[in-house]
């Protein structure tokens, strides 16, 4: 099955979620005839024990009196997954599906559960950032709340541009996309994401919530064919790697868009009236009348874009080197001439890579978990004689750098500038073809979901979101092997 022009990985497939789900997930599974399961979803996190989901969809029934529909249930269990201590598993959610589904409601339901029961379930002050393609439509989904936070005692704050609910020193914020900056955020909101920039969450909602107990950041949106490269990346790096949870409705590449069962399969949610809708909208688009609705010059690509979620994840979407497609190589790797290592953000990996004759490419993925002594054996042999290893000295690899010079390896540890010289090197060598690599997984996925990030006037691979661990750690190899200024150890 492909999407968007992308293979699909087997494991997140609605077949393979049913059939390898724990048992706290199954009874959320079952599909009831006015719904329809996700075309993708990331398998449950490895870490996950249980969810509060359950409970905060009790809280939902009860306290706010709405009754959830199928796929709200399921998106709220699959959120909040929960490891072992209780905190949540993942920190970024992308959800995506057809036009008038419910998210709005999903959305405002779980921010006053977080500002009810957040307190205490994850024992820190409450921040809900809500932001999106405008501030009025963010300004809509706190509005329907405004009487029910003042049921409760709630202050309500409706003046334009400083729209709040606030539950003590407990808030839920609406803000423009450029007024994200400065918050100690424990829930991030994106509305509409097809509309906003990167940056909005790259630069504002990502740095915002370091340090927080359990923080999420949720995007939402239906597809558009003027998307930014958002929605569209998120998507891209989490059908890659399981870099963060996907649910996504929609219908698999070269399903019919006239067909009344590829809408059903597309639609989280179906009623009668959704039909009439739906067919009604097809006509229109068949009779190539443009609806102002969709906001696309042409007709039938707006109807799948809204009607059937359809997103265009282009070649190379995803990525910050678009040229590496053209790059691989069949031949045999050469003897590394450098190493580099690099953690994901969270240290639960090691990426181990290599650079040799202008070749790069994996060495090994090491489990912290595994111990500290079995990454640095591992290192140690692939080192020997005295091949040079770059670690970031800030980084979560930055640990071992005194265990592998125990170990006699030669280090050279490396810092932000350091990382900033060698990704605008390692870009210009991609660029100019002066790269080569095998098709290999884990570093593809690396590149696929890679991101700049700005220092400056200058830019540097993104470290702090998904796993780009491989690709650091090949940039680094590459630039002591290249452009290193440090002594290299005699060999005898």
């Amino acid at each position: 099955m492909e999407f968007g022009g992308r293979p699909v990985r087997p494991e997140m497939t609605w077949q393979a979620q049913v059939a390898n789900a724990p048992p706290w997930l199954k009874p959320y599974l079952r599909v009831p005839d006015d719904a329809s399961p996700p075309l993708l979803m990331t398998p449950v996190h490895p870490e996950a024990t249980g969810s509060h989901g359950p409970k905060a969809i009790k809280w939902v029934e009860s306290e706010l009196g709405i009754k959830p529909r199928w796929w709200q249930k399921l998106a709220i269990v699959r959120q909040l997954e929960h490891r072992k201590d209780k905190s949540l598993c993942f920190e970024g959610i992308t959800e995506s599906a057809t036009r008038r589904s419910g998210k709005s409601v999903r959305l405002r339901s779980m921010a006053l559960w977080r500002l009810d029961v957040g307190p205490t379930l994850f024992g820190e002050p409450q921040l809900a950032i809500h932001t999106g393609k405008d501030l009025m439509i963010v300004r809509e989904i706190l509005r329907h709340a405004w009487h029910w936070a003042e049921g409760r005692g709630w202050n309500v704050i409706r003046a334009l541009g400083r729209e709040s609910i606030e539950n003590g020193e407990h808030r839920w914020l609406a803000r423009s996309t450029d007024s994200v900056y400065g918050y100690d955020t424990t829930l991030g909101y994106v509305d509409e994401g097809w509309a906003v920039d990167p940056e909005t969450v790259s630069e504002g909602m990502e740095p915002a919530i370091l340090e927080r107990i359990s923080p999420q950041i949720v995007l939402t949106s239906t597809a558009h064919t003027k998307a930014t490269s958002l929605m569209r990346t998120h998507i891209t790096d989490a059908m890659t790697v399981n870099s963060e949870l996907l649910m996504l409705w929609s219908t698999p590449d070269g399903t019919h868009s006239g067909d009344p069962k590829t809408w059903r399969e597309a639609s989280s949610h179906w009623t009668p009236a959704r039909l009439r809708l739906i067919q009604g909208k097809y006509e229109k688009a068949l009779r190539g009348e443009i609806d102002p609705e969709l906001d696309d010059p042409d007709p039938m690509r707006g109807f799948e874009s809204q009607y059937l979620n359809r997103w265009q994840l282009r070649r190379g979407a995803g990525g910050v080197l678009p040229g590496w497609d053209d790059l691989v190589t069949e031949r045999v790797p050469p003897a590394p001439e450098a190493l580099g290592i690099a953690s994901d953000m969270s240290g639960s990996w090691f990426s181990f890579g290599a650079y040799g004759d202008g070749f790069v490419g994996p060495v090994d993925r090491l489990r912290t978990g595994d111990g500290m002594a079995a990454s640095v054996a591992r290192v140690a042999q692939v080192a020997a004689g005295g091949i040079p290893v770059a670690v970031a000295q800030k980084g979560m690899a930055g640990v071992l750098i005194r265990d592998l010079e125990d170990a006699g390896v030669y280090v050279i540890p490396t810092s932000l500038d350091d990382l900033v010289q060698a990704s605008a090197d390692f870009a210009d060598a991609v660029e100019t073809g002066m790269i080569t690599h095998g098709a290999m997984q884990e570093l593809d996925a690396a590149v696929l979901a890679s991101r700049w990030r700005k220092i400056g006037d200058r830019r540097a691979l993104d470290v702090r979101g998904p796993d780009v661990s491989m690709l650091e750690a090949v940039i680094l190899a590459r630039l002591i092997a290249v452009g290193s200024t440090a002594p290299m150890p005699a060999i005898y």
